[in-house]
């Protein structure tokens, strides 16, 4: 890593450290590396799962929903897995919260519902469901990054609630048979949080399953082209360093099939039935 030249970083403010400090690369990429081998080695691993909708796909890429369902082998390192955990502790702290509060009823409520107008159930899962005032109301929890953050503090809130977010709990209130619910967010860089709270609409949850029911004719076709509006280096195909350096860091499972090399996919599922 490149340093400015008033770094008052430990190592510049003491030259001499450089002698028995060093960072070391090469451990964790071979720890990653093994942890990947040995999750190739067991079959469960690529056991193909019961189909399903999963709640929060609704706003995902079709290209990449197709070659989900058809079980296409990735062309790119599915990413850094202990995100997802540092998420699933967020969860857990925020959780925490309402239970210490005294209007906690359970969490992690398990959902699988169907719709008529679909093929395909689909499943989910409640965070917490808390009491207000009488009523039963689910909690869905986003941990997220700061973003613009060098505008303004509040910048972070702008794109808040994600339509996605607020689908998938409008899915949970008519599985639940329930008028509202929340959907909270807590900054993971600065600790902020921000709650939305939901009320059911039968206009968006018609519209949810509409987006649905598109997916489901996709699946059957030939593999649809890259969906108009998305690109190469952004979110969610692949995403770039922040430091100037444009190195990626972060990519979809097909980035490469679908830009640069444009490499080919073996699909595990030629002909999708259902």
């Amino acid at each position: 890593m490149e340093h400015s030249r008033d770094c008052d970083c430990l190592i510049h403010s003491r030259p001499y450290m450089t002698e028995f400090v060093t960072h070391d690369e090469l451990g964790p990429a071979l720890l990653d590396e093994h942890l990947r081998h040995l999750r190739s080695l067991d079959p469960s691993g690529v056991e193909r799962k019961k189909n399903h909708w999963a709640s929060n796909a609704l706003f995902s890429c079709v290209r990449k929903v197709w070659l989900q369902y058809h079980d296409a082998e990735a062309t790119n390192d599915a990413g850094n897995t202990d995100v997802l955990a540092l998420g699933d502790l967020v969860e857990e702290e925020m959780v925490e919260k309402y239970m210490l509060s005294g209007n906690f009823i359970r969490g992690q409520k398990y959902i699988e519902f169907h719709d008529p107008r679909l093929k395909l159930p689909i499943t989910g899962k409640v965070d917490a469901l808390i009491a207000e005032g009488g009523d039963v109301v689910p909690l869905e929890i986003k941990s997220i990054k700061d973003w613009g953050e060098f505008k303004g503090t509040e910048v972070w809130q702008k794109l808040l609630p994600r339509a996605e977010h607020v689908a998938q709990l409008t899915v949970y209130l008519k599985a639940l048979n329930l008028p509202r619910g929340y959907v909270e967010y807590f900054n993971k860089n600065r600790s902020l949080r921000a709650r939305y709270e939901v009320k059911f609409s039968q206009q968006f949850f018609d519209e949810v399953i509409g987006r649905f029911a598109e997916l489901e004719a996709e699946l059957t076709r030939q593999e649809p082209p890259i969906p108009k509006g998305f690109r190469e280096g952004s979110y969610p195909c692949g995403w770039y360093s922040k430091d100037g350096t444009k190195e990626l860091v972060g990519s979809c499972a097909f980035y490469s099939h679908c830009w640069g090399e444009q490499m080919p996919v073996k699909l595990r599922v030629e002909d999708f039935r259902w």
